[in-house]
């Protein structure tokens, strides 16, 4: 008798706990800890986001090439608001051209963001944006990209330089203080270009 009754206490025990982890209240105010860890709670996804915050939200977005059209191309080479402008042509199919555009970058980097100003225009079809968009990304590319949303021809390359027909490496220097134009269709090594800018910017 004495042996049933200690039966009979265990059992209730275990229904007892049963009931209880599977109380549905007692599971809605459970914390689960990988919840309790993220730094922000529902609240805080549905407010205003900081600056901060919007500035890492774009950046982890990534920076694009910009779509322009031919004429648009001609009123930013027209244009400038810093001395002197350097435009690196390059096709992302054509591995000079790439070399190209990650010296004319550095150089830009050991020598001064602000002395000078860096443009990227792609001569690559529309449809190769995603390749464009690869290398801006692969590369940290804080610099404009441009690239036509226009079929380009013969006429538009001839307004860079009379002699151009489009082909790749390419470099074109404006220099906004005395309207020089340079243009140069071949690869440069970082020296090269250092020695080429300076007088421009000192």
């Amino acid at each position: 008798m004495k042996n049933h009754f200690i039966i009979i206490i265990v059992l209730l025990s275990i229904c007892f706990s049963f009931c209880k982890n599977n109380n549905p209240k007692d599971k809605a105010t459970k914390v689960d800890p990988f919840e309790s860890a993220m730094p922000h709670t529902v609240t805080d996804l549905n407010s205003e986001l900081s600056q901060e915050d919007k500035k890492k939200l774009a950046n982890a977005k990534g920076k694009s090439a910009i779509p322009i059209s031919k004429n648009e191309m001609d009123s930013i080479i027209q244009y400038s608001n810093q001395t002197l402008h350097i435009y690196s042509f390059f096709n992302t199919d054509s591995i000079k051209s790439m070399e190209a555009n990650q010296i004319v970058l550095s150089t830009q980097k050991e020598l001064g963001d602000t002395l000078f100003n860096v443009i990227l225009f792609s001569l690559d079809k529309s449809e190769n944006v995603n390749k464009i968009n690869s290398f801006i990304r692969e590369n940290d590319v804080t610099s404009e990209v441009f690239y036509s949303s226009d079929k380009l021809n013969s006429k538009w390359f001839s307004k860079i330089h009379p002699n151009w027909s489009g082909e790749v490496p390419a470099i074109f220097l404006v220099n906004q203080t005395d309207g020089t134009h340079l243009f140069y269709q071949k690869t440069f090594s970082k020296e090269e270009l250092s020695t080429l800018i300076q007088p421009f910017i000192l």
